[in-house]
């Protein structure tokens, strides 16, 4: 088998040859005209793989732990997204792509260095020949490796189980163990370090290759928490900067596709803005104590609901309630009146109690606004 492998300056040549025929063939051929007027044209679906592409080193940056299964699709769409893109998308549209943003390093170091023993596992049976498994290991592996390129065929395990069995069925016999395992130990020793090493190689070329630009707002996934400030606020140190913990809602933010863009233009504009430390309705992994505490929606009666059951909740020196989901009047008294806190709402989210409304003090009404509050990252965010 690897007799055909030998690249002889005349099988080159007619390599070359063949394959100029087959363009000139392709391009000039009746009825070509459908497909090559459409050659150079923009397509969406190529644009948005373009566009995953350009942000994926920079998913990875942000997220040391990863962004968790079945989200790396939501966090682009989230925080990377360029402007003018409003397609969603589950997942990155690569399998490569998708599951090396929602691990974390080990994780990604891992699932590259699995590869490369892979290939370098096949191609050496390959180039051994003999049998059927060992000679097709090699374009197995190599089809999957592209075809998980530029889709996300990793989720349905009929399409690498092919290429997975093939493998394993030439590792299986015995000319297969004896190709692999009865070489010299240091030749295997030196094969695992330069797996060890361009692995690692590798991790650090993606890590470099993501850190953001100077002026870029700065993203963080930590834990379940994503913090996001702007570029003079991430130069100073964690401890000593200003932050303000949201705990978002969806519904009352325009869905995070929006909210996370509206955070990201004025984080842009607003360098020295606080950093924002974001959670959603569920309020999992606000720390116990902030400087300022913004709840947004349904996080509102979440917290209700806690600190009337006792549970512990965050205690914070501002808080606000910013379109809230339940009644004004459910709001305790004594939590009202207490200092630092305010509320935030739309005029006809509380038309029904507008009396009432007008005299609390805490209570801002924005005219025109129900569930959704214009302009509410710069509330959350004004110091």
């Amino acid at each position: 088998a690897t007799r055909f492998l030998r690249f002889t300056p005349r099988r080159i040549a007619i390599a070359a040859a063949a394959l100029a025929l087959a363009g000139c063939a392709l391009w000039f051929a009746p009825g070509s005209e459908r497909w090559t007027k459409n050659l150079f044209k923009v397509d969406e679906s190529n644009s948005l793989r373009v566009n995953i592409m350009k942000a994926f080193p920079r998913m990875l940056h942000d997220a040391p732990e990863g962004w968790g299964a079945g989200n790396s699709g939501a966090a682009y769409v989230t925080w990377y997204r360029p402007d003018g893109e409003m397609r969603l998308v589950r997942a990155l549209v690569s399998t490569h792509f998708t599951w090396l943003a929602e691990a974390g390093w080990p994780g990604r170091f891992a699932y590259i260095a699995g590869w490369l023993v892979w290939l370098a596992a096949a191609a050496r049976l390959f180039r051994r020949g003999g049998g059927w498994f060992r000679t097709a290991a090699l374009p197995l592996a190599a089809a999957t490796l592209v075809a998980m390129a530029f889709n996300h065929a990793g989720e349905e395990w009929t399409l690498w189980a092919v290429p997975a069995a093939a493998m394993a069925a030439a590792v299986a016999g015995r000319r297969g163990r004896e190709v692999l395992f009865n070489g010299r130990f240091r030749r295997n020793a030196a094969w695992c370090c330069a797996i060890v090493a361009l692995a690692a190689g590798t991790c650090a070329a993606l890590y470099l290759a993501g850190r953001p630009g100077p002026g870029e707002p700065q993203i963080l996934k930590d834990g379940p928490l994503v913090r996001v400030c702007g570029a003079a606020t991430a130069r100073v140190p964690r401890e000593k900067r200003k932050t303000v913990c949201i705990a978002m809602d969806e519904a009352a933010t325009g869905g995070w596709m929006f909210a996370g863009k509206e955070l990201l233009d004025y984080c842009l504009g607003a360098e020295d803005a606080p950093e924002a430390v974001l959670t959603d309705e569920s309020l999992v992994g606000l720390p116990e104590e902030a400087e300022r505490l913004v709840l947004i929606g349904r996080a509102c009666s979440e917290y209700l609901r806690r600190a009337k059951a006792g549970e512990p909740v965050a205690k914070a020196r501002a808080l606000v309630f910013l379109s809230p989901a339940c009644d004004i009047a459910e709001i305790p008294e004594r939590l009202a009146q207490s200092e630092g806190f305010r509320a935030v709402a739309g005029s006809l989210a509380v038309a029904r109690m507008k009396d009432a409304a007008e005299t609390r003090p805490w209570l801002r009404i924005v005219k025109g606004a129900e569930l959704y509050i214009p302009g509410w990252h710069r509330i959350a965010l004004a110091r």
